[in-house]
Parts: structure tokens; C-alpha cells; sequence
């Protein structure tokens, strides 16, 4: 099962996962903050545009992806805790799966801070 669940969500990654660098805005054409452009391409289809654990392959995923504005972080809320679950994935959580080797650190730190951001929490 957990081998179905992890496929999945390297599916639904590989499915919205996208090159682009920078992103532009759909109404101004200013460019994204770095963050946003990897949330929206990796975590989006999981957690949903505004993180809220809605995305449209998180409907089939057990457990549901986190909901990072009413539910707690399972390994803490600093900085470095939301970039070591985005790293190393999460043991608690096997469809939440590891980005070290998909994502660059300088891509992983930035959609921490952008997740952070979502929940509402200061970058520690």
C-alpha cells in the first residue's frame, strides 16, 4: 500500500512539475517570489493553491496532505524543521515524500519560507 501511496504522489509531482524559473503573475505579469513558483509546481497539487490540503491529487491520498493553516506541523514550526520535512519527506506521512534529490536547497529553502508564509508563521 505504501508503495501505491508513494507512487501516486510522484505521479501527481510529475504531472504538475514545470521548468519555469520565474513565473509570472496572472494579472500584473510581475514575477513571483522563487517560493511560490516551486510551491505552485510541486506542493500545489497536494496542498492546494493556498495550502489548505485541497489540491486535486490530494482527494486520493491517505492520510490527506496537511492543511498548513489549521493543522500543526507534525516536526515543529521553524524554518528548519519545514525544510528538513520538505528534504527527508515525512516517516509519519508516507505520501508527503522526500525532494532532495527532485528539488535544489536553494528551491527547498525558498518554498519553506513560502509555506511558512501560507500558515501564517515567522520564519524562524
Amino acid at each position: 500500500m505504501k508503495k501505491i501511496i508513494s507512487l501516486v504522489a510522484i505521479i501527481a509531482f510529475m504531472a504538475f512539475c514545470g521548468e519555469k524559473e520565474q513565473a509570472q503573475d496572472e494579472a500584473g505579469g510581475a514575477p513571483q517570489e522563487p517560493g511560490k513558483v516551486v510551491f505552485d509546481t510541486t506542493c500545489m497539487p497536494c496542498h492546494g493553491l493556498t495550502g489548505e490540503g485541497d489540491g486535486p491529487a490530494g482527494k486520493n491520498l491517505n492520510p490527506k496532505p496537511r492543511n498548513f493553516k489549521t493543522e500543526p506541523f507534525k516536526y515543529g514550526e521553524s524554518l528548519a524543521a519545514v525544510t528538513k520535512t520538505i528534504a527527508e519527506g515525512s516517516p509519519k506521512a508516507p505520501t508527503m515524500v522526500p525532494f532532495k534529490n527532485t528539488l535544489t536547497p536553494e528551491q527547498i529553502d525558498a518554498v519553506a519560507k513560502y509555506v511558512l508564509k501560507l500558515a501564517g508563521k515567522p520564519v524562524q
